[in-house]
């Protein structure tokens, strides 16, 4: 059968237009970050050069515009979003209301409501151009978030938005078409298949209507599954019935299909071409009746050489290799801590700009306080630093593991292993666990990283605020820094750290006590200027040992939960009139908390959930 494309009716010139009305949006909105992104380099370029006391300052009007960042709950909606994405969606919607009601905004005519024939394919052409937007939304290796530094996790939930807006566009076709078929003949079959027209435009609202029904929030954190498979089979079926529908459909899906298949083909090319090795799963915390149990996995894969902290992966844990639904079973870990070693006995090469050095100067970063090294030296720290990978003894050792990897940071040819850290709270996590502890092997396919490249950097003073095993993408960044401010990089800022986390019983720190001790040691032989506070919060334990003895700046308290206002009430008077880059991970009432006491207190607010 043979389609004649119509490009020029009311409905598609107002679809099309509204597409570039937003995309011209995106534009503007792109150069404005970029700018931003420049003068922040410039400013890191002045601190290299030796101009320390040089730091990045807000905008005009920032504070205004954080105000907006504070957070509320819509019931049956979303557990959390900002005032400011309120007003934006009002807004959006605003707009889509315009164009469904005046485009194509012809000039020197009156106006007048359209009528419904008319109304309907106008609005149905405006929901598919919201529909192709909604495949942008949802690419996780996407231009997108290069050219505006908005991250998935922060798209996403405009995806899910965009496409339900979209969806309430589609309903005056939907129902008035039903309703003029049913009329024709008042034949209930030719309402839904009066003909291919009618057939293949019920087939796609059904696919659309099931696709919705399943992106519930209740389904995509339990049944994540369902809720992945359902949207892939039927986002299929919905585009395919929808382009046979009406062929000008193909002008808003076809470029959007092909970048979401480019980003489907880099993810498969990264989960299953680019494979995991030497991994091993120790348990780290045993599983009670009190305390759930918590697994920690390393693995080496080249794939996170550009991993940045705070970011997370996909993995699919394979414990049986006879259960295929295992290979599709992929679910989020943040990365915990990320090591890079070196195998060989070649010089390792290591270079960093840091202080001591002037601007045309490179030297090479040792654990040695004075950062002065012989080649021989650093040979043979590069040799007494060689990990060999497959060995599982030095795998399981993460303190050696840890204190090796410093002495080699930013060696090219050096091999990534990283950990994350799972609670066992369902059923594939409690397997893991069980796994581990018979010491099972399990294989690991990763798809990432994935998330924010956070500029915490930048700011004089970070806080991090996590409950549970929460903290993991906060230890990653404190790591990050410490490291780096430590070992005299001038380009970090930070000069203070705060982590105030909560955790149910001591069994819970025991898997990063040595990390905390590893931040001790560097802290005590800074070559800058640095202060590191952690407070650790026991809830459900009246008394016990101070871990922390011994180490300065960190503490534990028994009974009591952190007090969110009277933590940054600390900050912000020990820390005047400076920048605060405020982290938050854990529940949504916690998260909730902390990102509105933020706002309260003029601190950069940021929180860690995963969106799907």
């Amino acid at each position: 059968m043979a389609y004649r494309i119509f490009t020029l009716t009311d409905g598609f010139q107002a679809g099309y237009l509204y597409t570039f009305c937003w995309w011209v949006v995106f534009a503007i909105y792109s150069i404005g970050h970029q700018l931003n992104r420049i003068r922040a380099y410039r400013i890191r370029k002045k601190r290299i050069h030796g101009k320390t006391d040089t730091i990045l300052t807000d905008l005009p009007g920032a504070q205004l515009f954080r105000s907006l960042d504070r957070v509320v709950r819509i019931p049956f909606v979303t557990e959390m979003i900002s005032l400011k994405h309120i007003l934006g969606i009002t807004f959006f919607i605003i707009v889509n209301l315009i164009f469904m009601f005046f485009a194509p905004f012809t000039v020197n005519t009156k106006y007048s409501v359209p009528p419904i024939a008319l109304f309907d394919r106008r609005a149905a052409f405006i929901g598919m151009a919201n529909w192709g937007f909604v495949f942008f939304l949802a690419q996780r290796n996407s231009l997108l978030s290069k050219m505006s530094g908005l991250t998935f996790q922060q798209l996403i939930p405009f995806h899910r938005i965009i496409a339900r807006i979209g969806l309430a566009e589609f309903f005056p076709h939907f129902v008035y078409r039903i309703i003029k078929g049913y009329r024709r003949h008042y034949i209930v079959k030719e309402a839904l298949f009066m003909d291919t027209e009618y057939s293949t435009g019920t087939i796609a609202m059904l696919a659309f209507f099931i696709m919705f029904a399943t992106s519930f929030e209740y389904i995509r954190r339990n049944y994540f599954e369902v809720f992945y498979y359902s949207h892939v089979i039927f986002l299929i079926v919905a585009i395919i019935a929808t382009c046979w529908h009406e062929p000008t459909c193909m002008v808003f899906f076809i470029p959007a299909v092909g970048l979401w298949a480019a980003d489907r083909a880099v993810r498969t090319y990264k989960s299953w071409i680019v494979k995991s090795t030497s991994v091993r799963v120790d348990e780290v915390l045993n599983d009670s009746a009190s305390q759930e149990g918590i697994v920690r996995v390393l693995f080496e894969n080249r794939i996170m050489n550009s991993f940045k902290p705070g970011q997370y992966i996909f993995a699919a844990l394979v414990l049986n290799g006879k259960k295929l639904w295992e290979y599709a079973n992929w679910h989020p870990f943040t990365i915990s801590e990320v090591f890079r070693v070196n195998d060989s006995d070649t010089d390792s090469g290591i270079e960093e700009r840091v202080v001591g050095a002037s601007h045309s100067e490179k030297i090479a970063t040792s654990t040695k306080p004075d950062s002065t090294v012989t080649v021989n030296e650093k040979r043979k720290i590069a040799n007494s630093s060689a990990v060999t990978i497959a060995d599982s003894s030095s795998l399981s050792d993460v303190s050696c593991l840890r204190r090796r990897a410093a002495t080699v940071s930013g060696d090219t040819n050096a091999k990534t292993i990283a950990s994350f850290h799972i609670k066992a709270l369902g059923h594939m996590t409690r397997d893991l666990v069980k796994a581990a502890a018979v010491g099972n092997k399990v294989q690991v396919y990763i798809d990432g990283p994935h998330g924010p490249h956070l500029h915490y950097q930048d700011y004089p003073v970070a806080a991090y605020f996590s409950t549970g095993i929460g903290v993991t993408p906060s230890l990653a960044m404190i790591k990050d820094i410490v490291e780096r401010r430590c070992n005299g990089v001038r380009t970090i800022t930070t000069e203070n750290v705060y982590l105030i986390w909560a955790i149910k019983s001591t069994d819970e720190l025991h898997p990063f006590i040595d990390m905390f001790t590893y931040w001790n040691d560097k802290v005590n032989n800074s070559i800058q200027p640095f202060h590191l506070s952690v407070n650790v919060y026991i809830t459900r334990m009246k008394e016990g040992p101070n871990y922390f003895e011994g180490l300065n700046c960190l503490n534990v308290s028994y009974g009591e939960r952190p007090d969110v206002k009277v933590e940054m009430d600390k900050i912000k008077t020990v820390n005047p009139l400076q920048r605060v880059f405020a982290h938050a991970c854990g529940s949504a009432i916690f998260t909730r908390t902390v990102v509105n006491e933020a706002v309260a207190h003029n601190f950069e607010p940021h929180h860690e959930t995963f969106e799907f």
